[in-house]
């Protein structure tokens, strides 16, 4: 029998810090590449992918700690330059280029906003609502 979407969320949540951030930066990697072959450069690729990713945290209204130190532990640069060049209303759009992708690509996003979601190791109702509007 296949596994609900829910409990494979809830695998994740269960996870140790040390998976999810494992699983992130695998999903990190695969995502930089997808960008890379639609001609992004690894500035562009790494603010857009914080842009991405700010959108999933931002879903809830927070920004915890937990996710704070894993978006630190998953990007070599200076996060708070890099942060600092987000723009918020740049959301939609990153929402629109993940849109944009083939099913195999769309779910390395996907997979990557879920174990950041998780890292405070839960996934709330607001958060999820954010990650099923992704899956659509």
């Amino acid at each position: 029998m296949a596994k609900s979407i829910s409990d494979m969320l809830q695998e994740i949540v269960n996870l140790p810090y040390a998976k999810k951030l494992e699983g992130a930066k695998a999903m990190l990697g695969g995502c930089y590449g997808i960008l890379t072959k639609k001609g992004f450069d690894s500035k562009q690729a790494t603010v857009l992918l914080l842009t991405f990713l700010a959108a999933a945290v931002a879903s809830d209204g927070k920004f915890s700690a937990q996710e704070r130190n894993m978006l630190k532990d998953m990007f070599d640069d200076d996060l708070e330059g890099i942060v600092n060049m987000i723009d918020k209303s740049k959301f939609e759009l990153m929402d629109q280029l993940v849109d944009s992708l083939g099913a195999d690509d769309k779910s390395t996003f996907i997979l990557l906003a879920i174990y950041v979601a998780a890292v405070d190791d839960t996934i709330n109702k607001d958060e999820l609502t954010y990650l099923v509007k992704l899956m659509q």
